[in-house]
């Protein structure tokens, strides 16, 4: 039989290929021929490479350790980890079959593979998850999604007009960017022949990396994979330390041994407590095969660790939804490396053990502006800065302060202990926290802020008159009644000081399931409420059902008179702001719902004011937060989001100030001083962080909106109810000794700690916004 005639024969083999070489494609069958070039050759590799390809490399890299037949993209040089073998062209193809290299050069620059590596995400992602279809090869970004520069100097926010599907170009590796201009995102593939210019583009802002055959995806916030939840919401829940023993991390044998006992401590939202477990007859851990990232989890039942392979999303999901396991960290052996939180080895070498300050871990936070008055001095408490308890131990804390309308005028430092307390007359007006840890002190964290300073007496001998709204849950409401309400005590104290507060409202303070529109003690502070109440996201907050009060003045405590009929104008400016109202704890907006039929609802403050009868107030206290994670430790489930809480306060904002250009708008990020560290570093203060950062993100440009950080003025550690009688130490001490309760209502006792230190830091700071 004749052999069939192929197209290269009688063709030289090429000893190198060319950055504008051709390539001669063509069938067997026929002869017929077509031509490619470079960029469709790395296309084909990369896309047919699947997981054998491994990326691009450097001299000073190290190959995977595997059997299998894999392959890289090399930069120039002699790559003494691969076997000594040498990329003469401007790149190369490097190929491994377990410790076996050959190298094909390429006389193209392939120097954008180089820098994939050094390029980070420089933006954080907010709102509806953005879907990464790995298996249609595209990605949805939705109207609404909001964008913040982790690079903070002179950078906006910006969120995005309208929904967009982007279509995923070829190529391994992606970057999807934030166009400044139009506020939406683009999408460009590493091999795009203007991806140099791209890059360097001023109004194009990278926010995403993706791989698109690893399925893959380096970006700050949620996102999905396929329609499957993944991004933050896997990242570390727990901080963990082993005792007695440490974590081996053996990846050069692919095996993880296990110490001897742990403690976590409770890192997210979840029905686990801290856990204090010992660990025994735990054998060594298999790593299996794949060489990205592992997910290193520990099952609190059955006292075992388990691992699960970054692609495999069913397991994710399957261990999401159980609450038995905790999450560990990452292990990827590709790199010899793992990610945990506590002390470890890896491959037999130590971690630091030293006890160091975590910036991610131990975060400080402080807001934009502190109050205070000139007669008095203000507490600032250095363990009130900070997420973790101890990071006091572990750093050092300064004041600095000077006075912005004096250019020649002192810097003054403050060391901030134990309180530090500020007096007024000592202080510019214009401050600066410096956190510089005890461990690596080069590295510092900084807060700038503005000081508001105000008398006491500046009303005494020509008294005012202030229309004052107050928008709170039971520690605003005054959970033993009226007398242990701030709102009651602001009015009582204030007038002391020549100051006539009228509270404003719909909400009676002293006859709650009445509606009785018409009392002296009138706000907006209703006990189990939550931010996401007031704009009609949870209608349920602990089982008990919130209905709109669409018309009329006053309202009970379960009803909500701020909400409205959403109109066309509505729904299409904020699909995402108007929602259904099913009683559910959880509604779903108008955006979220393929249903568009029906009635949905939006939180509308003129409206609201047009109902009750009265003008705008002076000043709008707003003090919540503590419900929207309370609910969720007491058995609410699906009740807690983060995301969701912030947005709804944000809605409220705006809201307020459509309505009035001239109110004063204070934010009490969180107003709870009695609870637990477990439940401060787990909750509140995540939930405390988010809302101090979107408030001086979107308001930024809003001179009338305030943000009164009363936990750092106050002790979370001196204000409690105690659960136990008080009892002697021992026979030969009479110190005593009683448990202290986590229950949240220390402004229970009147005029207790807790109650005057709340006052410390609020009234100041209405009497400056009169």
């Amino acid at each position: 039989m004749e052999s069939p005639i192929r197209f290269w024969q009688g063709m030289t083999k090429a000893a190198g290929i060319d950055q504008l070489d051709k390539f001669m494609v063509g069938k067997n069958s026929d002869g017929s021929t077509k031509y490619a070039d470079i960029i469709q050759l790395l296309r084909m590799l990369t896309t047919l490479g699947g997981s054998s390809f491994k990326g691009s490399i450097k001299p000073t890299d190290s190959p995977v350790v595997t059997t299998d037949q894999v392959f890289y993209i090399a930069s120039p040089g002699v790559y003494a980890n691969f076997g000594g073998i040498t990329v003469t062209g401007l790149a190369g193809i490097v190929g491994q079959k377990g410790t076996e290299f050959t190298v094909t050069n390429l006389n193209a620059d392939l120097g954008v593979y180089d820098r994939a590596s050094s390029l980070s995400v420089v933006a954080s992602v907010l709102g509806s998850e953005p879907n990464f279809d790995f298996l249609g090869g595209s990605i949805i970004f939705y109207k609404g999604t909001e964008y913040i520069p982790t690079v903070r100097k002179n950078s906006n926010f910006y969120e995005q007009p309208s929904t967009v599907v982007l279509e995923m170009p070829d190529g391994f590796l992606g970057y999807v960017l934030l166009n400044k201009l139009t506020r939406l995102p683009e999408v460009y593939s590493i091999l795009h022949p203007n991806i140099n210019q791209i890059l360097s583009d001023d109004n194009l802002i990278l926010f995403c990396n993706y791989f698109r055959n690893a399925k893959t995806i380096s970006m700050n916030g949620s996102y999905k994979i396929n329609s499957n939840l993944f991004g933050i919401d896997f990242q570390a829940y727990t901080l963990l330390h082993a005792r007695n023993d440490v974590f081996n991390f053996d990846i050069a044998n692919r095996k993880i041994y296990f110490p001897k006992s742990l403690f976590i401590l409770k890192n997210k939202v979840g029905v686990l407590d801290d856990i204090n477990q010992t660990i025994t007859n735990c054998p060594p851990l298999t790593i299996p095969a794949g060489e990205g990232y592992h997910f290193l989890l520990f099952n609190t039942v059955l006292v075992n660790f388990r691992l699960i392979y970054f692609d495999n999303l069913a397991a994710i999901e399957e261990v999401r939804g159980d609450y038995r396991y905790i999450f560990i960290g990452y292990v990827y052996p590709g790199g010899d490396n793992a990610f945990i939180q506590g002390d470890f080895k890896i491959n037999g070498v130590g971690s630091n053990g030293v006890d160091r300050f975590d910036p991610i871990a131990d975060r400080f936070m402080y807001t934009r502006d502190m109050f205070l008055f000139d007669e008095d001095k203000l507490p600032l408490f250095k363990g009130g800065l900070f997420r973790t308890h101890s990071s006091g131990s572990k750093t050092n804390v300064t004041l600095f302060t000077h006075d912005l309308t004096n250019p020649t005028g002192d810097y003054k430092r403050f060391e901030v202990s134990e309180p530090l307390l500020i007096n007024a007359s000592e202080v510019g007006n214009f401050g600066n926290i410096i956190v510089e840890p005890n461990v690596n002190p080069g590295e510092v964290y900084l807060k700038k802020f503005n000081i508001h300073k105000v008398s006491r007496l500046k009303f005494i001998l020509n008294p005012v008159e202030v229309y004052l709204s107050w928008f709170a849950d039971s520690l605003g409401q005054g959970n033993a009644g009226l007398l242990t309400s701030p709102a009651y005590q602001l009015k009582k104290r204030l007038a002391l000081m020549g100051i006539n507060v009228k509270l404003t409202g719909s909400f009676n303070l002293e006859s709650p399931d009445v509606n009785a529109p018409d009392g002296i003690y009138m706000a907006e502070a209703r006990g189990y409420w939550q931010y996401k109440n007031f704009v009609g996201r949870n209608n349920a907050p602990y089982g008990q059902v919130i209905t709109p009060k669409l018309s009329g003045r006053g309202s009970t405590k379960f009803q909500n008179p701020f909400l409205k009929l959403a109109n066309a104008t509505d729904k299409a400016n904020h699909p995402n702001w108007c929602f259904r109202n099913t009683g559910s704890q959880n509604e779903k907006s108008y955006q979220e719902d393929q249903d568009k039929t029906g009635d949905f609802y939006i939180f509308d403050y003129l409206n609201y004011l047009g109902n009750q009868q009265f003008f705008a107030p002076n000043i709008s206290v707003i003090a919540l937060g503590t419900n929207d994670w309370q609910e969720y430790t007491s058995g609410g489930t699906n009740s807690y989001d983060l995301n969701q809480s912030v947005q709804a306060l944000e809605i409220m904002i705006t809201k307020m100030r459509e309505a009035s250009v001239n109110m004063k708008i204070i934010i009490v990020p969180a107003n709870a001083l009695s609870i637990s560290r477990a439940e401060w570093e787990t909750y509140f203060f995540p939930l405390m962080e988010a809302v101090v950062s979107m408030v001086e993100y979107k308001f930024a440009n809003d001179p009338l909106v305030y943000l009164c950080p009363i936990y750092a003025h106050a002790s979370r550690f001196g204000a409690y109810h105690s659960t136990s009688a008080e009892s002697y130490l021992s026979g030969n001490n009479n110190t005593l000794k009683t448990t202290r309760s986590s229950d949240v209502h220390a402004l229970d006792i009147v005029n207790g700690e807790g109650m005057d230190a709340y006052m410390k830091a609020i009234m100041p700071a209405v009497t400056f916004c009169i």
